[in-house]
């Protein structure tokens, strides 16, 4: 873990990256050690987004693989089930 400590995200490593930069991670951090809580829960942190996406694209692979036919009935899946259907 010492080894990694320089490449911790926080808010020194922060203040180098550009106006608009966003903070991503696929979770689960590592809080403390590989980011500090104020980037992880800043404004320019779309971790928790991202792994919503995430969840939806697992999703959406679970439909694939199990052959799946018609689009599903939970409307947070129907259009990622058109995009596999077509």
């Amino acid at each position: 873990m010492d080894a990694f400590r320089p490449f911790q995200v926080n808010a020194e490593l922060w203040e180098k990256t550009k106006p608009g930069a966003r903070f991503m991670h696929c979770l689960p951090a590592l809080r403390g050690a590989e980011v500090t809580d104020e980037i992880a829960d800043g404004d320019a942190s779309i971790i928790f987004r991202q792994a919503q996406n995430r969840m939806h694209f697992q999703k959406a692979l679970m439909l694939a693989l199990v052959g799946i036919d018609e689009l599903p009935g939970d409307p947070a899946l129907r259009e990622i089930g058109r995009a596999l259907l077509t």
